[in-house]
């Protein structure tokens, strides 16, 4: 059995991944080796020191799958979802259907809308282009954490802006991930939207979930030329970025943004086969959905998917790649003409571990650590830089208040007006 197991998880980690994801493996898989090695030796052993070693292995597995079971009723992390149905005591207003109960509501009353499809879905696809943006011209779902399904119009190549902004100068370009793009508030409660009040300057953004550095840079690449702004904005998301990019690296479309000076997929003339992927991909989602979790817990359960994200998560380290996209970016904003400056946005785990009597200062070390080998490079390459949390949040007394229910979401409405007016203050 576990060697079959063995096998199976090296064809899914190193065929089916293509190995992006080994990591997640490892732990998995080193435990069955030491039980494939105990299960020969017991081939040696007499029949009583059989049965102790075979206690032994099932005594381990059953206490790993108590961990597991204790982690799924008392999970270490904030879940929104389970946050939501508390406040529905209180406020029955709340919403707190999942997004293909959304999805399908809407359009059973004949409200057409398209789900999101973030493009670091595409790491792993063999469709031979990778889209760096949604679905052209359509209502879109975003996401649920104030307890109101949210939804944006977006434009000709489905990022979340007014369609027009494309025909028009463009002062402020924003690239960055969903706090870019806007989760999980009104389009016209966005960073985009406020800076544009605020400065009285046309913005375009084109952030997108999921998006790491390497997703950014192709997104400036196909799409900067056409607009040439007069500032871009790149928001780093200290939170993930590094570990996106670490993924994003092996996708060999992506690799050529950053190693070949002239490649471009051409996007901008590709949009109807874009919609086409997205619509085929998630209509391929769609029927494989069920609206009953029960399966999906039953084979999380299975694989131990809390048990192994305990042990998953490591320190990543700068690499020289990691470093060049920040210096390509800055190469093509001179080449527009741009000023080019690199919002750095806090985590929330800064701001919970205050609030807690048990604090994990090591996950705190690693992001100052990280935080401030990236600060020195951008200094070392002349790039400006922002740092939300040392300029703006370490001077606010409550930074949680700024995050809905307090817990690990995107910013609240009201956070992301503090972040558009700091910046118009400080750009």
């Amino acid at each position: 059995m576990s060697l079959f197991l063995i096998s199976y998880i090296l064809y899914k980690s190193e065929f089916i991944n293509s190995g992006l994801n080994r990591e997640n493996y490892l732990i998995i898989f080193l435990f069955l080796i030491i039980i494939f090695v105990l299960s020969c030796i017991n081939f040696f052993k007499k029949k009583e020191e059989q049965f102790k070693i075979n206690l032994l292995l099932l005594s381990t597995i059953f206490c790993i799958y108590f961990v597991e079971f204790f982690l799924y009723f008392f999970p270490k992390n904030e879940n929104i979802v389970e946050k939501l149905k508390l406040e529905k005591k209180t406020n029955p207003s709340i919403d707190t259907r999942d997004r293909f109960e959304f999805f399908n509501f809407s359009n059973s009353k004949n409200e057409e809308v398209v789900l999101r499809f973030t493009p670091d879905n595409w790491i792993n696809s063999s469709a031979g282009i990778f889209p760096l943006g949604g679905v052209g011209n359509k209502n879109t779902m975003l996401c649920n954490e104030s307890g109101k399904w949210i939804t944006f119009q977006s434009d000709r190549y489905g990022f979340n802006n007014p369609d027009l902004l494309w025909d028009q100068e463009i002062f402020y370009l924003l690239v960055g991930d969903s706090f870019t793009q806007g989760d999980c508030v009104d389009t016209e409660k966005n960073i985009a939207s406020n800076l544009s009040k605020l400065s009285k300057k046309k913005v375009l953004n084109l952030g997108y979930g999921g998006n790491g550095p390497l997703i950014e840079l192709a997104a400036l690449v196909e799409y900067s030329e056409l607009i040439k702004p007069r500032h871009i904005i790149w928001f780093y998301y200290e939170g993930n970025d590094l570990l996106d990019f670490n993924i994003e690296i092996k996708n060999e479309i992506l690799l050529k943004y950053l190693k070949d000076k002239s490649f471009k997929q051409n996007l901008l003339d590709k949009q109807d086969e874009i919609n086409l992927l997205i619509k085929n991909e998630t209509d391929k989602i769609k029927q494989n959905y069920s609206s009953n979790n029960v399966k999906r817990n039953i084979i999380s359960f299975i694989k131990l998917k809390r048990v192994r994200a305990l042990f998953s998560k490591k320190e990543k380290i700068m690499t020289k790649d990691f470093k060049s996209v920040f210096v390509k970016a800055k190469s093509i904003a001179e080449t527009l003409d741009s000023n080019f400056t690199v919002i750095i946005i806090p985590s929330y785990e800064r701001y919970r571990e205050k609030q807690k009597f048990i604090s994990n200062k090591k996950k705190i070390e690693v992001l100052d650590r990280h935080i401030l080998n990236f600060e020195n490079f951008l200094k070392i390459e002349k790039i400006n830089f922002i740092n939300l949390n040392d300029d703006l949040f370490s001077n606010i007394k409550d930074p949680l208040s700024f995050f809905p229910f307090r817990y690990n979401n995107h910013f609240s409405e009201k956070g992301y007006y503090l972040i558009s007016n700091f910046l118009n203050n400080n750009l």
